[in-house]
Protein backbone atom coordinates (compact mmCIF):
# COMPACT_ATOMS: atom_id res chain seq x y z
CA UNK A 1 0.00 0.00 0.00
CA UNK A 2 1.51 3.63 -1.16
CA UNK A 3 0.02 6.24 1.07
CA UNK A 4 -0.90 9.34 -0.47
CA UNK A 5 -3.03 10.57 2.40
CA UNK A 6 -2.59 14.14 3.65
CA UNK A 7 -1.40 12.95 6.86
CA UNK A 8 -1.06 11.08 8.81
CA UNK A 9 1.16 10.31 5.29
CA UNK A 10 3.89 8.00 3.92
CA UNK A 11 6.66 7.90 6.42
CA UNK A 12 10.71 8.46 5.79
CA UNK A 13 11.79 5.17 3.15
CA UNK A 14 14.79 4.92 6.24
CA UNK A 15 12.44 4.82 9.12
CA UNK A 16 12.86 1.73 9.56
CA UNK A 17 16.95 1.33 9.60
CA UNK A 18 16.72 4.20 11.80
CA UNK A 19 14.76 2.26 14.61
CA UNK A 20 16.61 -0.46 14.60
CA UNK A 21 19.37 1.80 14.92
CA UNK A 22 17.36 3.35 17.79
CA UNK A 23 16.87 -0.04 19.65
CA UNK A 24 20.39 -1.00 19.29
CA UNK A 25 21.60 2.11 21.14
CA UNK A 26 18.59 2.53 23.74
CA UNK A 27 17.37 5.36 22.66
CA UNK A 28 13.94 4.52 23.60
CA UNK A 29 14.78 4.25 27.27
CA UNK A 30 17.10 7.25 27.71
CA UNK A 31 16.32 10.05 30.80
CA UNK A 32 14.84 12.91 29.05
CA UNK A 33 17.33 15.22 31.26
CA UNK A 34 20.08 13.12 29.88
CA UNK A 35 23.09 14.29 27.79
CA UNK A 36 22.16 12.07 25.10
CA UNK A 37 18.73 13.67 24.44
CA UNK A 38 20.21 17.43 24.63
CA UNK A 39 22.26 16.17 21.71
CA UNK A 40 19.79 14.52 20.27
CA UNK A 41 17.74 18.16 20.57
CA UNK A 42 20.72 20.10 19.55
CA UNK A 43 21.33 18.33 16.79
CA UNK A 44 17.20 19.04 15.53
CA UNK A 45 18.52 22.38 16.22
CA UNK A 46 21.50 22.37 13.51
CA UNK A 47 19.50 20.86 11.47
CA UNK A 48 16.83 22.99 11.15
CA UNK A 49 19.40 25.60 10.57
CA UNK A 50 21.38 24.12 7.97
CA UNK A 51 18.68 22.16 5.86
CA UNK A 52 15.49 24.68 6.49
CA UNK A 53 17.22 28.09 6.83
CA UNK A 54 16.10 28.95 9.96
CA UNK A 55 18.09 32.30 10.69
CA UNK A 56 19.41 32.61 14.12
CA UNK A 57 17.22 34.09 16.79
CA UNK A 58 14.10 31.71 16.17
CA UNK A 59 14.15 28.98 18.50
CA UNK A 60 12.10 25.40 17.90
CA UNK A 61 10.32 23.69 20.40
CA UNK A 62 9.09 20.56 20.20
CA UNK A 63 5.21 20.33 21.47
CA UNK A 64 2.44 17.68 21.02
CA UNK A 65 1.02 18.56 18.01
CA UNK A 66 -0.38 22.22 15.94
CA UNK A 67 -3.86 21.40 17.95
CA UNK A 68 -1.27 22.20 20.85
CA UNK A 69 0.63 25.00 19.28
CA UNK A 70 -3.18 26.48 18.87
CA UNK A 71 -4.00 26.23 22.21
CA UNK A 72 -0.90 27.97 23.91
CA UNK A 73 -0.77 30.81 21.86
CA UNK A 74 -4.11 31.71 22.20
CA UNK A 75 -3.51 31.21 25.98
CA UNK A 76 -1.04 33.20 26.45
CA UNK A 77 -1.43 36.04 23.96
CA UNK A 78 -4.56 36.34 25.87
CA UNK A 79 -5.14 40.36 26.34
CA UNK A 80 -4.40 40.75 22.27
CA UNK A 81 -7.46 40.65 19.76
CA UNK A 82 -6.56 37.78 17.00
CA UNK A 83 -7.44 38.11 13.24
CA UNK A 84 -8.09 34.92 12.07
CA UNK A 85 -7.13 34.93 8.19
CA UNK A 86 -8.24 32.21 6.50
CA UNK A 87 -10.32 29.92 4.00
CA UNK A 88 -11.13 26.47 5.17
CA UNK A 89 -11.15 23.84 7.85
CA UNK A 90 -8.23 23.94 9.30
CA UNK A 91 -7.93 28.05 9.54
CA UNK A 92 -11.52 27.35 11.03
CA UNK A 93 -10.57 25.54 13.39
CA UNK A 94 -8.24 27.59 15.11
CA UNK A 95 -10.13 30.17 15.17
CA UNK A 96 -12.99 28.38 17.12
CA UNK A 97 -9.91 27.12 19.72
CA UNK A 98 -9.12 30.87 20.81
CA UNK A 99 -13.30 31.93 20.52
CA UNK A 100 -13.41 29.45 23.30
CA UNK A 101 -11.38 30.97 25.14
CA UNK A 102 -11.39 34.69 24.42
CA UNK A 103 -14.66 35.25 22.71
CA UNK A 104 -14.70 39.11 23.05
CA UNK A 105 -11.48 39.53 21.55
CA UNK A 106 -11.36 37.08 18.27
CA UNK A 107 -11.99 38.36 15.00
CA UNK A 108 -12.33 35.70 12.29
CA UNK A 109 -11.68 37.35 8.09
CA UNK A 110 -12.71 34.83 5.40
CA UNK A 111 -11.63 34.47 2.06
CA UNK A 112 -13.24 32.35 -0.84
CA UNK A 113 -11.02 29.77 -2.25
CA UNK A 114 -10.27 31.07 -5.80
CA UNK A 115 -10.03 35.23 -4.27
CA UNK A 116 -6.37 36.55 -4.62
CA UNK A 117 -6.54 37.15 -0.48
CA UNK A 118 -5.87 40.54 0.75
CA UNK A 119 -5.73 41.46 4.50
CA UNK A 120 -7.59 44.67 4.97
CA UNK A 121 -5.78 48.18 6.23
CA UNK A 122 -7.88 48.48 8.66
CA UNK A 123 -6.79 46.51 11.14
CA UNK A 124 -4.79 47.98 14.90
CA UNK A 125 -0.89 47.65 14.17
CA UNK A 126 -0.43 45.48 17.47
CA UNK A 127 -2.88 42.66 17.46
CA UNK A 128 -2.25 38.76 16.37
CA UNK A 129 -2.88 38.15 13.02
CA UNK A 130 -3.23 33.96 12.16
CA UNK A 131 -2.59 32.13 8.79
CA UNK A 132 -2.57 29.36 7.76
CA UNK A 133 0.27 29.14 5.07
CA UNK A 134 -1.41 25.41 3.52
CA UNK A 135 -4.68 24.92 3.91
CA UNK A 136 -5.03 21.02 4.05
CA UNK A 137 -8.58 20.93 3.90
CA UNK A 138 -8.92 22.12 0.64
CA UNK A 139 -5.79 22.63 -1.23
CA UNK A 140 -5.07 26.16 -1.47
CA UNK A 141 -2.10 27.86 -0.23
CA UNK A 142 -1.00 31.63 1.05
CA UNK A 143 0.98 33.18 -1.97
CA UNK A 144 4.81 34.24 -0.45
CA UNK A 145 3.99 37.61 -1.58
CA UNK A 146 0.59 38.23 0.62
CA UNK A 147 3.04 36.52 3.88
CA UNK A 148 5.11 39.51 2.96
CA UNK A 149 2.88 41.98 2.47
CA UNK A 150 1.34 41.47 6.03
CA UNK A 151 4.81 41.58 7.38
CA UNK A 152 5.49 44.73 6.07
CA UNK A 153 1.73 46.45 6.40
CA UNK A 154 1.77 45.36 10.05
CA UNK A 155 5.58 44.94 11.32
CA UNK A 156 4.57 45.45 15.16
CA UNK A 157 2.14 42.91 15.23
CA UNK A 158 2.56 38.87 16.20
CA UNK A 159 2.47 37.23 12.90
CA UNK A 160 2.05 33.02 13.43
CA UNK A 161 1.46 30.65 10.87
CA UNK A 162 0.30 27.44 10.95
CA UNK A 163 2.45 25.49 8.52
CA UNK A 164 1.72 21.93 9.12
CA UNK A 165 1.14 21.12 5.18
CA UNK A 166 4.39 23.04 4.14
CA UNK A 167 7.25 23.03 6.78
CA UNK A 168 9.78 21.41 5.35
CA UNK A 169 8.64 20.43 2.31
CA UNK A 170 8.92 24.26 1.06
CA UNK A 171 10.90 27.39 1.64
CA UNK A 172 9.80 29.45 4.03
CA UNK A 173 10.73 33.04 4.58
CA UNK A 174 11.21 32.97 7.89
CA UNK A 175 11.10 36.76 8.55
CA UNK A 176 7.50 37.23 7.25
CA UNK A 177 6.45 35.56 10.79
CA UNK A 178 7.22 35.54 14.50
CA UNK A 179 5.53 32.30 15.07
CA UNK A 180 5.65 28.93 12.78
CA UNK A 181 4.45 25.67 13.58
CA UNK A 182 3.63 22.38 12.02
CA UNK A 183 2.67 18.79 13.06
CA UNK A 184 5.63 16.01 11.73
CA UNK A 185 3.37 13.51 9.95
CA UNK A 186 3.11 15.26 6.80
CA UNK A 187 6.24 16.77 5.12
CA UNK A 188 8.66 15.74 7.68
CA UNK A 189 7.83 12.34 6.75
CA UNK A 190 7.72 11.17 10.72
CA UNK A 191 4.72 9.08 12.41
CA UNK A 192 2.37 11.61 14.33
CA UNK A 193 2.52 13.00 18.06
CA UNK A 194 4.48 15.27 17.59
CA UNK A 195 4.89 19.05 16.03
CA UNK A 196 7.50 22.08 15.79
CA UNK A 197 6.75 25.61 16.91
CA UNK A 198 9.57 27.97 15.82
CA UNK A 199 9.16 31.41 17.91
CA UNK A 200 11.56 34.42 17.41
CA UNK A 201 13.39 36.62 20.06
CA UNK A 202 9.91 38.77 19.60
CA UNK A 203 7.91 36.26 20.45
CA UNK A 204 10.34 35.64 23.88
CA UNK A 205 10.58 38.96 24.70
CA UNK A 206 6.58 38.87 24.72
CA UNK A 207 5.42 36.43 26.98
CA UNK A 208 8.88 36.53 29.12
CA UNK A 209 6.65 38.45 32.84
CA UNK A 210 3.86 35.82 32.10
CA UNK A 211 3.54 33.49 34.96
CA UNK A 212 4.86 29.91 33.94
CA UNK A 213 2.03 28.22 35.52
CA UNK A 214 1.37 25.38 32.90
CA UNK A 215 3.68 23.20 31.93
CA UNK A 216 3.25 23.99 28.59
CA UNK A 217 3.18 28.11 29.09
CA UNK A 218 5.03 29.59 26.35
CA UNK A 219 8.20 31.24 28.28
CA UNK A 220 8.65 28.14 29.87
CA UNK A 221 8.78 25.98 27.19
CA UNK A 222 10.95 28.93 25.37
CA UNK A 223 13.66 29.22 27.95
CA UNK A 224 13.74 25.49 28.16
CA UNK A 225 14.78 24.49 24.48
CA UNK A 226 17.36 27.27 24.77
CA UNK A 227 18.89 24.26 26.58
CA UNK A 228 18.03 22.02 24.62
CA UNK A 229 15.49 20.55 27.22
CA UNK A 230 11.79 19.95 27.15
CA UNK A 231 9.58 21.04 29.87
CA UNK A 232 8.11 17.85 30.11
CA UNK A 233 8.97 14.28 29.02
CA UNK A 234 8.76 13.91 25.52
CA UNK A 235 8.47 12.01 22.34
CA UNK A 236 12.13 10.90 22.77
CA UNK A 237 11.63 8.21 19.57
CA UNK A 238 9.91 10.55 17.37
CA UNK A 239 12.87 13.57 18.09
CA UNK A 240 15.38 11.36 17.27
CA UNK A 241 13.77 10.17 14.11
CA UNK A 242 13.27 13.71 13.31
CA UNK A 243 17.26 14.59 14.00
CA UNK A 244 17.99 11.40 11.83
CA UNK A 245 15.66 12.54 9.17
CA UNK A 246 16.29 16.23 8.88
CA UNK A 247 20.25 15.27 9.12
CA UNK A 248 19.85 12.78 5.83
CA UNK A 249 17.44 15.08 3.60
CA UNK A 250 18.50 17.40 1.06
CA UNK A 251 18.66 21.26 1.50
CA UNK A 252 15.31 22.89 1.56
CA UNK A 253 15.81 25.00 -1.70
CA UNK A 254 16.11 21.02 -3.84
CA UNK A 255 13.35 19.55 -2.08
CA UNK A 256 11.13 22.58 -3.00
CA UNK A 257 12.11 22.50 -5.93
CA UNK A 258 10.94 19.08 -6.80
CA UNK A 259 7.93 19.92 -4.78
CA UNK A 260 7.17 22.58 -7.20
CA UNK A 261 7.94 20.51 -10.80
CA UNK A 262 6.09 17.43 -9.18
CA UNK A 263 2.93 19.75 -8.26
CA UNK A 264 2.96 21.16 -12.00
CA UNK A 265 3.06 17.87 -13.05
CA UNK A 266 0.26 16.56 -10.96
CA UNK A 267 -2.26 19.54 -11.96
CA UNK A 268 -1.31 19.16 -15.75
CA UNK A 269 -2.03 15.37 -15.16
CA UNK A 270 -5.10 15.93 -13.80
CA UNK A 271 -6.70 18.19 -17.12
CA UNK A 272 -5.46 16.34 -19.30
CA UNK A 273 -7.44 12.95 -17.85
CA UNK A 274 -10.31 15.10 -16.95
CA UNK A 275 -9.99 15.20 -13.55
CA UNK A 276 -10.68 18.71 -12.12
CA UNK A 277 -8.93 20.82 -9.38
CA UNK A 278 -11.06 21.98 -6.57
CA UNK A 279 -8.51 24.89 -6.53
CA UNK A 280 -8.81 26.90 -10.32
CA UNK A 281 -7.00 29.46 -9.77
CA UNK A 282 -3.08 28.08 -10.72
CA UNK A 283 -1.77 30.70 -8.29
CA UNK A 284 -3.77 29.92 -5.28
CA UNK A 285 -3.32 26.33 -5.12
CA UNK A 286 -1.39 24.19 -3.00
CA UNK A 287 2.17 22.51 -4.11
CA UNK A 288 1.96 19.87 -1.43
CA UNK A 289 -1.65 19.04 -1.09
CA UNK A 290 -3.33 18.18 -4.39
CA UNK A 291 -7.46 18.69 -4.50
CA UNK A 292 -9.88 16.94 -6.93
CA UNK A 293 -13.16 17.41 -7.21
CA UNK A 294 -15.60 15.25 -9.02
CA UNK A 295 -19.15 14.44 -8.58
CA UNK A 296 -19.69 12.17 -5.26
CA UNK A 297 -20.38 8.81 -6.76
CA UNK A 298 -17.07 9.34 -8.62
CA UNK A 299 -14.73 10.16 -6.65
CA UNK A 300 -16.48 7.06 -3.81
CA UNK A 301 -15.73 5.07 -6.69
CA UNK A 302 -11.92 5.86 -7.39
CA UNK A 303 -11.13 6.07 -4.11
CA UNK A 304 -12.45 2.25 -3.61
CA UNK A 305 -10.43 1.44 -6.67
CA UNK A 306 -7.46 2.75 -5.94
CA UNK A 307 -7.47 1.53 -2.86
CA UNK A 308 -8.26 -2.13 -3.94
CA UNK A 309 -4.69 -1.53 -6.34
CA UNK A 310 -2.75 -0.54 -3.38
CA UNK A 311 -3.53 3.34 -3.33
CA UNK A 312 -4.61 5.31 -0.28
CA UNK A 313 -5.94 8.28 -1.37
CA UNK A 314 -6.93 11.28 1.35
CA UNK A 315 -10.26 11.69 2.20
CA UNK A 316 -12.03 15.00 1.57
CA UNK A 317 -12.49 17.24 4.48
CA UNK A 318 -15.18 18.51 6.45
CA UNK A 319 -18.23 19.80 3.89
CA UNK A 320 -15.84 18.82 0.86
CA UNK A 321 -15.71 15.10 2.05
CA UNK A 322 -18.22 14.03 -0.82
CA UNK A 323 -17.02 15.67 -3.73
CA UNK A 324 -13.22 15.96 -3.31
CA UNK A 325 -10.10 13.66 -2.69
CA UNK A 326 -6.42 14.81 -2.35
CA UNK A 327 -2.99 13.57 -3.06
CA UNK A 328 -0.28 14.13 -0.79
CA UNK A 329 2.59 15.84 -2.71
CA UNK A 330 5.19 15.29 -0.24
CA UNK A 331 8.91 14.95 -0.27
CA UNK A 332 9.01 11.01 1.19
CA UNK A 333 6.46 10.12 -1.58
CA UNK A 334 8.94 9.20 -5.07
CA UNK A 335 9.12 10.37 -8.44
CA UNK A 336 7.92 6.52 -9.48
CA UNK A 337 5.28 6.04 -6.80
CA UNK A 338 3.93 9.21 -8.23
CA UNK A 339 3.79 7.66 -12.00
CA UNK A 340 2.45 4.33 -10.54
CA UNK A 341 -0.71 6.35 -9.25
CA UNK A 342 -1.07 8.90 -12.49
CA UNK A 343 -0.84 5.64 -14.60
CA UNK A 344 -3.17 3.81 -12.52
CA UNK A 345 -5.70 7.09 -12.62
CA UNK A 346 -5.30 7.66 -16.30
CA UNK A 347 -6.08 3.91 -16.44
CA UNK A 348 -9.61 4.29 -14.56
CA UNK A 349 -10.54 7.36 -16.33
CA UNK A 350 -9.78 5.79 -19.74
CA UNK A 351 -11.78 2.79 -19.29
CA UNK A 352 -15.16 4.57 -17.58
CA UNK A 353 -16.72 1.24 -17.32
CA UNK A 354 -15.10 0.59 -14.38
CA UNK A 355 -16.33 3.82 -12.68
CA UNK A 356 -19.75 3.35 -13.92
CA UNK A 357 -20.12 -0.18 -11.95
Amino acid sequence: MINFSTGPSRVHDQLGRYFADALKNDICSINHRSTEFKSIYKSIKKHLATKLKLPEGYVPILMSSATECWYVLSRDFDQMPFYHFFNGAFGQRWFEYRYAQNPSNTFKINFEVDVYPRLPAYLPPNGFIALTANETSNGTALPREVMHNIRQTYPDSIIAVDATSCMAGEVLNWENADVWFASVQKCFALPAGMAVLVVSEKVAQAVKNKPQTQYNSLSYLYNMALENQTTHTPNVLNAYFLSRVLESSPEIELIDAQITARAQSWYSFLEKIGLQAFVKDAELRSRTVVAVQDSPKRIKKIKQVALESGFLLGEGYGQLKADTFRIANFPQHTEEETYMLQDFLKELLTNKHLLSK
